[in-house]
């Protein structure tokens, strides 16, 4: 009996304990978001109190609508035009201003009335911040609304300094008054969440002369709040910086430099496209006439957005790649996932319609390092304070940080398992197969299970700059373990790493980025010896057609995996490999030439560039040689080009273009 009380005492208290331990993870859990969320809450107090509001600048997303137009575009303004209103400048020029009071008593907003001594046209400000749509009211309600008759309204563009935005335009007149009024609204976030912070802009000019005076009062009213707004040189560089030196643009990396910039849209190819894509770069310029043209001409490759803002950083131009790197802000979701691949006519894939769409690890890694990379060419020109004075590198760095958490979600556990340390692949893949006798891509959803070593050493470089740009030790560890992962699929016997992993072990195919990218990873390890063997092992792969010189991707693989398609596609040998069928690949190829130059072998890295001469078309680098359907093909790409930037500043010992996957720098 007294043997059953007391098993039954020590359950009980076995209970209580593991009650009260339970308790105490759940208590901490609770606790720990709490704290997450109080830290939140200080940094949205922290960005709302204006945190340098005169010290620092603020960029915001632009439109004349709160909801999505063809006119979005992006303000640089040395004021906190949403954060706080009431700091606009009230000496504007030769003009001054004076308070008055406010025609919206339940938001927050400020007005103010200028006067120019030189001209009998007044000008008259309002300033409206919100978190709800219905805390706006536009121009023509107002005007309207006060008995005024709106005469004239259009869109118009206007130069304010470095940024060049859109605003509504109208004309209102009553009682023998005349009005010249432009308004546009402000976002905090490219993602145009009007409850994440909101602001209207309205000036009106109050018509006392003619028409022609009150515009060019108007515009310089606007210049002069606008124009010297930037406490740093935002110009687009003809020049690139080199230490102390300003070094000029070679002709070809111009012009190369230009036909990345073409490529943005909107542009000729796609030239109304949706709001959310402006920005966005066209992965190909294909000819109409291509049978494959309606299914790729306005598609953007999330890989290749990240190789045009790398290659325009390097070339000093920090507008067009920040606003390459806004786009990806605008289309990510809120917990960093990316899109692989996105249509710039149409808004597919979103999150309302992603049903076929792709999720792959590797192009985020690169756009997450593409992001880090413009960080630091920006904090290297401008010093060490400017990521804390700019908003919009803040919400770069943001959304980097989000990319970091999210992938590292694809980190593979499990002591036995051949992935164990990489990232999976992502999620979702299109295969091919044979149906009705035609070959034909299907969308396979779910998880993909392997994981490749491309995908991973863009990961180990991401993570690197990461934890250099925002300083979390936390970045370098994960950078450190995925390389040592990677390091595991070391092929002693083809001298350079392994494709991938998969579930039921290593995947053996020899592709040349894991042996040119491999040997750059080895070097820039330290190691050096295994770098010097997967470089060599690249010269496998080299090849001479009678129209350029070049690198298959890949030694003895079948160009299509599946037999059947193989059959359908090379009749009588569907086992045709890739160093069979000869093709210069463009983008692969300058990665060689990267590799020889991180080995010091500058030469060997010119002779490879002069090989592929013959695929350069007006500035831009052809994918390959020849078509290869549902592969690659030849019209001029934007990785073959950004490429072909990279490599060539590499050579002319462009400081930034050296830093490029080289953390010694």
């Amino acid at each position: 009996m007294e043997h059953r009380a007391r098993n039954t005492i020590i359950v009980m208290l076995m209970g209580f304990i593991m009650a009260g331990t339970m308790y105490y993870i759940v208590v901490r859990q609770q606790q720990s978001i709490i704290e997450q969320m109080d830290e939140l809450e200080r940094e949205a107090y922290a960005y709302d109190q204006g945190y340098a509001t005169s010290a620092s600048y603020r960029t915001v997303t632009t439109d004349v609508s709160l909801q999505y137009s063809s006119y979005q575009s992006t303000l640089r303004s040395r004021f906190p035009v949403i954060d706080n209103p009431s700091s606009l400048p009230l000496n504007v020029g030769s003009s001054r201003g004076r308070i008055v009071d406010p025609e919206y008593p339940d938001v927050t907003s400020f007005a103010a009335t200028f006067e120019n001594d030189s001209s009998a046209n007044v000008v008259h400000v309002l300033l409206v911040k919100g978190f709800r749509v219905e805390q706006f009211h536009s121009a023509e309600v107002c005007y309207r609304g006060a008995g005024w008759e709106y005469v004239a309204q259009d869109v118009r563009e206007f130069d304010l300094g470095e940024s060049r935005i859109s605003a509504r335009y109208g004309l209102a007149r009553k009682d023998g008054k005349k009005h010249l009024i432009v308004y546009w609204y402000n976002f905090r976030d490219a993602r145009r969440v009007v409850s994440g912070g909101t602001s209207m802009i309205r000036v009106s000019v109050d018509v006392r002369s003619d028409l022609a005076t009150a515009e060019r009062d108007l515009q310089a009213f606007l210049t002069g709040v606008f124009a010297d707004a930037e406490e740093f040189d935002y110009s687009r560089a003809q020049q690139v910086q080199t230490g102390a030196q300003a070094r000029p643009l070679s002709r070809d990396v111009v012009e190369s430099r230009d036909w990345l910039i073409s490529n943005i849209v909107p542009n000729e190819v796609v030239p109304n496209p949706p709001a959310s894509r402006r920005g966005l770069v066209l992965s190909y310029r294909i000819s109409e006439s291509d049978p494959s043209y309606r299914y790729v001409y306005s598609k953007s490759a999330l890989y290749d957005n990240a190789l045009a803002a790398i290659a325009l950083t390097i070339t000093g131009d920090f507008d067009q790649a920040a606003g390459i790197l806004q786009a990806t802000l605008q289309n990510a979701s809120e917990d960093g996932r990316l899109w692989f691949s996105m249509n710039t006519h149409n808004t597919l894939p979103d999150e309302s319609d992603a049903s076929e769409a792709i999720d792959r690890t590797g192009p985020a890694m690169w756009m997450g390092y593409a992001i880090c990379f413009y960080l630091q060419a920006q904090l290297e020109a401008k010093g060490a304070m400017w990521l804390a004075m700019d908003d919009e590198g803040s919400r770069f760095l943001r959304l980097a940080e989000q990319i970091a958490l999210r992938y590292a979600g694809y980190l593979v556990e499990g002591r036995n398992d051949q992935r164990r340390g990489l990232l999976a692949g992502g999620e979702g893949s299109y295969v091919l197969a044979i149906e009705n006798e035609e070959v034909v891509e299907n969308f396979v959803p779910g998880a993909v299970p392997w994981s490749s070593i491309e995908h991973n050493l863009g990961a180990y470089f991401f993570f690197r700059l990461l934890s250099k740009v925002s300083g979390s030790d936390a970045h370098l560890r994960t950078a450190t373990d995925i390389g040592r992962a990677v390091e595991r699929c070391w092929n002693q016997n083809s001298n350079q790493f392994n494709r991938g992993a998969r579930v039921e072990g290593p995947d053996v195919a020899r592709a040349l980025d894991c042996a040119s990218w491999g040997s750059i990873y080895w070097t820039d390890t330290g190691s050096r010896q295994k770098a010097a063997l997967a470089l060599s092992q690249t010269e496998a792969y080299f090849i001479r057609t009678p129209e350029a010189s070049g690198f298959v991707p890949y030694l003895e693989e079948p160009v299509y995996e599946d037999a059947s398609v193989g059959e359908r596609m090379f009749p009588g040998n569907p086992r045709q490999t890739w160093d069979d069928l000869g093709i210069v690949w463009s983008e692969g190829s300058f990665g060689v030439a990267l590799a020889h130059i991180r080995a010091d072998n500058k030469v060997r890295a010119a002779q490879i560039v002069e090989g592929l001469t013959s695929l350069r078309a007006s500035g831009g680098y052809r994918c390959a040689s020849a078509d290869v359907p549902f592969q690659m093909g030849t019209p001029p790409s934007v990785a073959g080009t950004a490429w072909y930037i990279i490599v060539k500043e590499n050579l002319a010992g462009n400081e930034t273009a050296e830093r490029f996957w080289n953390n010694g720098k």
